[in-house]
C-alpha cells in the first residue's frame, strides 16, 4: 500500500492549489442557540436582553473590522493594480 500512499501525497502536495481562508458566519446559528436556551427557560428575561445587547455590540463590532478590511484591501489592490507597461516591441 506504499505506492498509492505516496502517490496520494504527491497529488496532494503538489496539486498547485494555494493556501485559502474561508470565511464562514456563524451569527445565525449563535442567534437560534440563544433563543433556544431562552424558550427552554435556561436564563430570564432580563438575562436574554443583556445577552442580545452584547450579541448586538459583538456583531456591530465585527460588521466595523471587517469594512475596514475590506477598504484596506480595496486601497492596497488599487495601488499595487497592474499597470501598463511600456516595454516596445521590436520586429
Amino acid at each position: 500500500m506504499e505506492p498509492v500512499n505516496q502517490l496520494t501525497k504527491a497529488l496532494v502536495n503538489e496539486s498547485g492549489n494555494a493556501d485559502v481562508s474561508v470565511y464562514v458566519d456563524t451569527t445565525p446559528i449563535a442567534f437560534a442557540m440563544l433563543c433556544c436556551l431562552h424558550a427552554s427557560g435556561k436564563f430570564s428575561d432580563k438575562e436574554m436582553r443583556h445577552m442580545f445587547q452584547a450579541f448586538q455590540e459583538l456583531n456591530r463590532r465585527a460588521s466595523r473590522e471587517k469594512n475596514h478590511q475590506e477598504r484596506s484591501l480595496g486601497s492596497f489592490q488599487r495601488a499595487h493594480a497592474a499597470r501598463p507597461s511600456k516595454a516596445k516591441l521590436y520586429i
